[in-house]
Order: C-alpha cells, then structure tokens, then sequence
C-alpha cells in the first residue's frame, strides 16, 4: 500500500501503481461499478502511460494526480444548495476525467480540489469558491451554481514557494520550502491561526510556527508537526478534536509531543507515537477506536489495540484507516 486517503463515505487507496476503492458510490465517488462493499480496482483510461503519485477524496469525489502532471478526477460536488454536478454538462462523472495538467500536488477539502501547479501557482476547482468555501462575499458570476476553476495564487518569483498543501473542510494549509505555513479560505474559528478570524481567498502566512513538515485540517480546526515530534493546532475545540481545556485556541498551542505521525478530519485526530496510537474527538460511530460509541473523547488517549508499525493514517468523516507494516506486506 503506497497510500491512502479516507472521504466523507469512502476510501481511495494506491497499491502498485493501481487505484483501488471502497465505500459509498450513491454519488460515483468510487469512479467504478460494481460492490461498494469490496476493494475493486478503479480503471484509468490515459493517452499515454504515468505512474500514479498522488490521490485525494472528498465528501462524493475522487481524484488522482500522474506523474506527468495530468489529474484525473470523478464523482461530483454539492454547495449548499445541494448537488452542483460535476462540470457544466455533467451532473454524475461516474469514471475518471482530465480536469488539469501541469500539476505537482492535489488536495481534497469536502467539495473543492485543490491542485499546485509545477509553476508554483494554485489552482482550485468545485464548487462556489466564494460562498461554500471561503464564506466571504461572493462575486456575481455566470454559470454560478456549477463547478469553477479558480486561480488561488499566480506563481511570483518573490513570493515564498509552497512545497505541500493539505487542508480541512473549508481551508486549506500550505508548507513553502522553508518550513513555514500560509492558509487561506474559511476562518470563522481561527483555524489560520493568526489571532483573529478573518478570512481571506488567497495564501497568508502564520507567523508564530516553524520547521513545519506535515499539516492537516478538520471541519474548522488546523494541526501543525514541526520536524521534532512537537504537535500544534489552533481553531475549534468543542469536541476535544484539538485535546486542550480550552474551547478554541486562535494562535498555534501545544497539542503532543514524541510524535512520529498524526491525522485529522471532521471533529476528530489521531497521533502516533512510538508506544502507540492515541485519538480524540467525536466518536459517534467508533471512528476513534475506542469501544465506548457516541461518546466524545476531550483527550488524547491510547487506543487498546497493538497495530504494530504504523505506516500511514488517514481519517475520513466518520471511519479512520491505519496503515501498517507487518514485515512481509503493508495491510490496512
């Protein structure tokens, strides 16, 4: 298993240069018939023959990126009017489509792709970016109520070069080269971490974190793992997604530390470290893997059960799968 990304409903995974999903298709997430119940092999029709590097899933989309830089996406979107279709013409894309080329990184919030371009510029395509996604005050548009690509930063020789995106529901995080971190899109609980809640439509540096080399977002909460071990997040904490007494942390605050890896979506998180994997957050259906369902856990605590070496995590909104290496081959 090279990797693997949860959805809302769903689960994407990358196995030998093969795509395999899994879980609810009412929606055509899964790019492929057949049992929603069964790991089946999602089949990707191309021009010319690329790896595949890169994967992302949404609340009912998919998407994968080559290593030529096209990215291939299917399913649909929904506002907050309900289902917006997938494109102009088409309500269900139900196998993968070209959507873009010359892209580095990709990256599924609920109902947007974000993609980093090999330029340095980011491009982000869904639904109502400016209603739905960063809930500021939307430009009056044609086709307003269909899917838009969205040019969310040019590339500038002057600007700090962003190296990694990642997101939660409605922002998104990006790492430049350097290890610091820029955010944009919805703000309303402080999930920027600058202090305040404003939102803004394009990348905004936060000041008070560094060396950062993973990022990860929930409904309106953001983690941060700088490169020793050190967990921070900010935003919204009223499930205890975030393991702190406070209810919302406006500016980055100590979360764990010893941490080797960690994942994040909706209201809940998972951290790993060398004696185990800890969550927290909402457990309405067992999604932290405790055995007490429906009840929220305010604090990290250690899931009884040995996985063994963990080698990927992935939260979805409402089922986590973990990864590990069992010496001989990687399983889920």
């Amino acid at each position: 298993v090279e990797s693997v990304v949860a959805g809302s409903l769903h689960t994407i995974a990358l196995v030998n240069n093969k795509i395999y999903t899994w879980g609810c298709n009412d929606e055509f997430a899964l790019g492929r018939e057949g049992d929603e119940d069964k790991i089946r092999e999602v089949v990707l029709k191309t021009r010319t023959k690329s790896e595949v590097v890169g994967i992302s899933a949404g609340a009912s989309h998919s998407a994968c990126l080559l290593e030529n830089g096209n990215v291939y996406a299917w399913g649909t979107f929904r506002d907050t009017s309900g289902i917006i279709g997938f494109d102009y013409k088409t309500k269900y894309q139900k196998t993968p489509k070209l959507i873009h080329r010359n892209v580095k990184k990709i990256f599924s919030t609920d109902n947007v792709i974000t993609m980093l371009l090999k330029t340095g510029g980011i491009v982000s395509y869904g639904a109502d970016l400016w209603r739905d996604r960063f809930k500021i005050e939307r430009r009056t548009r044609c086709f307003k109520n269909k899917p838009k690509m969205k040019t969310v930063q040019r590339a500038k020789p002057s600007q700090k070069k962003i190296v990694e995106i990642s997101g939660g529901d409605h922002h998104m995080l990006g790492i430049t080269y350097d290890g610091n971190v820029k955010a944009w899109g919805n703000n309303f609980c402080g999930q920027h971490g600058n202090g305040h809640k404003v939102c803004c439509d394009s990348p905004t540096d936060i000041i008070k974190i560094k060396n950062i080399v993973k990022v990860k977002g929930g409904t309106t909460h953001s983690l941060f793992l700088d490169n020793d071990g050190f967990l921070y997040g900010c935003g919204e904490n009223g499930y205890g997604q975030l393991s702190h007494k406070e209810k919302e942390l406006l500016t980055p605050t100590l979360v764990a530390n010893n941490v080797s890896d960690f994942a994040t979506a909706g209201l809940i998180t998972f951290v790993v470290k060398e004696d185990g994997v800890y969550s927290c957050g909402t457990n309405y259906y067992g999604e932290l893997g405790h055995k007490e369902n429906g009840e929220n856990v305010d604090f990290l605590n250690k899931i009884n059960f040995k996985f063994g070496k963990v080698v990927g995590i992935t939260c979805g909104g409402s089922h986590t799968v973990i990864v590990v290496d069992d010496g001989k081959n990687a399983s889920s």
